[in-house]
């Protein structure tokens, strides 16, 4: 018999047949994120970033995402609602990613340090994609500032805006800093 919470509620329909899925010729490498998380980051952000990455595997039987934590130290960081969340490596660490996302909340100074900074240059410079969620677009124009520092206020704005994808509004927008210079 099927299980009712109450009375009045109609009982579950039989599950519907499901095509079977197309078979994969190759397997590829999964996508590989990984997220540098910034003391007191917003984990609902965090959450609705990785949370789908998860999702797509188990729908998809498959293994299409993995991702890697990282924080400045490669101690587990403090989220901004008191839960500590443990990492994989810390920032310079040896890194084979995809995309790079910067995942903070409140402005910290040492979030884009000079060790942060080469870090984030070498992972660009091999091919990583790299963005911000929440304010981690404030870290990354952070990283843009000190990335260039014998550029004039004029020539940094006159290389143009550095463009953000917003989470929290899911369209891309231009922030009024420098684009980071990764050379």
């Amino acid at each position: 018999m099927a299980l009712r919470y109450h009375r009045r509620m109609p009982p579950p329909k039989p599950p519907r047949a499901r095509a079977p899925a197309p078979a994969r010729r190759t397997k590829s490498p999964p996508y590989t994120v990984g997220f540098y998380l910034v003391p007191e980051f917003p984990m609902m952000a965090f959450a609705s970033a990785i949370e789908p990455l998860r999702a797509a595997n188990r729908m998809s039987g498959e293994r299409l995402f993995a991702w890697q934590l990282y924080s400045r130290n490669g101690d587990p960081v403090r989220a901004s609602n008191g839960i500590d969340i443990a990492v994989h490596g810390a920032v310079g660490a040896d890194a084979r990613l995809d995309l790079l996302l910067v995942c903070a909340g409140p402005h910290h100074a040492d979030a884009a340090d000079a060790a942060a900074v080469k870090w984030l240059r070498g992972l660009a410079r091999s091919g990583v994609a790299i963005g911000g969620i929440s304010l981690g677009a404030f870290v990354l124009a952070d990283a843009g500032h000190r990335a260039a520092p014998r550029r004039s206020r004029n020539a940094i704005r006159a290389s143009g805006p550095l463009p953000i994808f917003s989470s929290s509004t899911a369209t891309a927008s231009h922030a009024p800093a420098a684009r980071p210079q990764w050379t």
